[in-house]
């Protein structure tokens, strides 16, 4: 097959690149990295499921200090965990260019929750933000809760298939109620007690389904 390195000097100049599931690594992305900085071209970078983990995220944040051009990045199923968590973060929360932005799948647990909701209270930039698929539990999505009251920029968040439960819809709950921009909240009702307090679910609803809410400022 094509190399993911061949592969990329072929799509330099497209405002898409999709590099999901190329095997890279964190040498990987350190090449495609130092290749980006100076990219106008591209504006949404797919890095989805390359075992990037830690290592390999601190040269992608390097490399969104120096590229003003991206604005839809993804980062799922990269192993990032609590030390990449801190790293994308750090790197995003200022970042004046990123509206779109999906970390599912990369182990974040309830200790990480802080980190998250840092991001969310602060960037005023990002709209769509995809949590889905990690280890929240009510502690992380009551900080979750908290952020959006700070935020007035995201339209749309995905925190389904994590672990939370009543508590944890009472604090999400509560930040809906004084949240004035988000428009779509994913949840899956497996892991979501139906009807408490502002997340209500329709009845019907499978207990594997994810439901999207749609709110209204």
């Amino acid at each position: 097959g094509v190399t993911p390195m061949r592969y990329l000097l072929k799509h330099l100049e497209e405002p898409e690149l999709d590099m999901k599931h190329h095997n890279m690594g964190p040498n990987g992305v350190k090449a495609l990295s130092v290749l980006l900085q100076i990219n106008a071209h591209i504006k949404s970078l797919n890095l989805e499921g390359n075992d990037v983990r830690s290592e390999g995220v601190r040269h992608v944040a390097f490399m969104l200090k120096e590229n003003n051009f991206i604005t839809d990045l993804s980062l799922g199923w990269n192993n990032l965990k609590r030390e990449g968590c801190a790293i994308i973060c750090d790197a995003v929360r200022d970042n004046k260019y990123i509206t779109r932005l999906n970390l599912a799948g990369n182990g974040f647990l309830d200790k990480d929750s802080p980190l998250l909701a840092s991001l969310i209270a602060v960037n005023d930039v990002i709209r769509r933000l995809n949590l889905s698929m990690n280890g929240f539990g009510n502690q992380g999505a009551v900080k979750l809760g908290e952020a959006l009251i700070e935020n007035d920029t995201l339209v749309e968040l995905d925190i389904s298939f994590n672990r939370i439960h009543v508590e944890g819809c009472q604090g999400i709950g509560k930040g809906l109620a004084k949240n004035q921009s988000l428009q779509r909240l994913h949840v899956s009702l497996k892991s979501v007690v139906m009807n408490t307090h502002s997340i209500v679910i329709p009845g019907g609803a499978q207990p594997n389904d994810v439901y999207r809410l749609s709110y209204s400022g």
